[in-house]
């Protein structure tokens, strides 16, 4: 055992030698380099750390959107705050709810964020319903559900898909076999996969029954028509926005259709990212129907200066319009500029546009705000009254804010015709009273004759204060 575990002395004087040649040449190397480097790159190791330490400071007053400082900082107050108001929710949480998703979204969590849209919809408690006896049906109109579905959820691994294609189908299956009078429209599966992926398959199935009925009710009829009325709304917006685009828009014989895949699907088809399209949810579900149209028209306007650099050819402008929702979107700024442009063009002031369809026929806009919406705004009138911003003209309490601005802008108007009236009262006044010397009437000769005799004998009962 003593031999085995000792060793040669020859082999340790030559691992020894090798070892020092090593650090021989590994020194060499340093010097050479260190001569070969300049003085200013020798040098810039302390202003290195210097600017990382700035950049440190700087980031930790201003934390990127991805940094655990923005974490503390931000979105966990924020999730503290929306789970309180789900948990010990009042009617008076509904705007604070709505204000929320419009002005800062959701954070991405499917837990909290299906607590929330449950709120929105009105959907806080409901019994399980049995969705496969529920989607069964013998309607043959019905196939085209199994090929949609087989054509969704790619974003999902291979070991969960075929569960959530079936959960699903289900879902859409049980939602139109229930009410004949909604229809199935290409595209609906895309909402619906954002809905099961959120909530899961039971609460998904009531929220999408509720969104069905109300929020996207023009898509869900037998014809696409209604649904058409809404994008023809995006170029009367736009040529109230911003003229010269729109007029370089439609001299191209560019019509709106390239929106149309945009609000029929509330841009879950056209955008890859989950979290904007999940944030999106979260603004419209929180907002009027017809936002869709508002943050389409937004979009467009972004890319202006792009759009009015292509030359005026219908084929390749509809080929950059399709793709605007294909780059990454700044959602939260897109958000702002869609409110500003509800509050300039309201719905009830889009109504007599040219080229516009009457606005009111569309039924998500005419039962809007809905049952639920109006039951709660009327019970805490008070508590849902906020100071007027460019995002406070959203939801149900702006339409009390477009009154006043159509009463309001109804002022001048009525001002002139006050003033018009005044001076007809003041010319007919002044014509009735001091007539002009061709309009006096001459006096006949019989009434001339009584005057002189009344000159000529005056009555002894006149007085000098009389006769003055």
């Amino acid at each position: 055992s003593e031999h085995e575990d000792t060793v040669p002395t020859n082999e340790l004087v030559t691992k020894t030698e090798t070892t020092q040649e090593n650090e021989d040449t590994h020194e060499k190397n340093e010097r050479s380099l260190t001569k070969t480097q300049p003085a200013a790159s020798r040098n810039s190791l302390p202003q290195e750390v210097a600017l990382k330490n700035l950049m440190a400071g700087f980031y930790l007053l201003f934390p990127r959107p991805s940094s655990p400082v923005h974490y503390l900082k931000d979105v966990l107050p924020l999730k503290t705050k929306i789970q309180q108001l789900c948990n010990n929710y009042k009617p008076e949480n509904y705007p604070k709810l709505q204000d929320i998703c419009v002005n800062q979204g959701l954070p991405f969590d499917n837990s909290l964020r299906s607590q929330v849209w449950a709120h929105l919809l009105n959907v806080r408690t409901f019994e399980p319903v049995d969705l496969e006896k529920a989607s069964k049906s013998d309607r043959k109109d019905l196939d085209i559900l199994d090929r949609d579905v087989e054509r969704s959820l790619w974003e999902v691994s291979d070991q969960d898909r075929p569960q959530k294609r079936k959960e699903l189908l289900r879902i859409m299956r049980a939602i139109v076999i229930e009410d004949p009078q909604l229809s199935y429209f290409q595209g609906y599966h895309d909402i619906a996969s954002v809905f099961l992926r959120v909530c899961g398959e039971q609460l998904a199935y009531q929220l999408l029954r509720v969104l069905s009925h109300n929020f996207i009710r023009e898509q869900m009829d037998e014809t696409i028509e209604s649904t058409l009325k809404k994008v023809d709304f995006v170029f009367n917006i736009l040529e109230k926005k911003d003229g010269e685009l729109f007029a370089h828009l439609d001299g191209a014989g560019l019509m709106p259709h390239f929106a149309l895949s945009w609000i029929l699907t509330w841009f879950s088809h056209d955008i890859d990212d989950f979290a904007s399209i999940c944030r999106i949810f979260d603004l419209f579900l929180a907002s009027h129907p017809l936002f869709s149209v508002y943050f389409s028209v937004a979009l467009i306007v972004s890319r202006r200066e792009e759009l009015l650099r292509l030359p005026a050819e219908q084929n390749e402008l509809h080929h950059s319009l399709t793709r605007l929702p294909k780059r990454t979107l700044p959602v939260q700024l897109l958000a702002a500029e869609a409110a500003q442009l509800f509050s300039e063009f309201p719905p009830e002031l889009l109504k007599d546009v040219k080229m516009c369809r009457p606005i009111f026929l569309l039924h998500s806009v005419k039962s809007y705000p809905y049952d639920w919406q109006t039951n709660l705004l009327s019970t805490n009138q008070q508590t849902t009254r906020r100071p007027d911003n460019q995002l406070d003209s959203i939801g149900s309490r702006s339409m009390k804010w477009v009154n006043q601005r159509l009463i309001l802008s109804s002022l001048p108007m009525v001002g002139v015709l006050a003033g018009l009236f005044s001076a007809l009262v003041v010319l007919y006044q002044w014509f009735h009273f001091f007539p002009s010397s061709n309009d006096r009437i001459k006096p006949s000769s019989s009434s001339l004759s009584s005057r002189r005799l009344d000159s000529a004998e005056p009555s002894s009962e006149d007085t000098p204060t009389s006769t003055q």
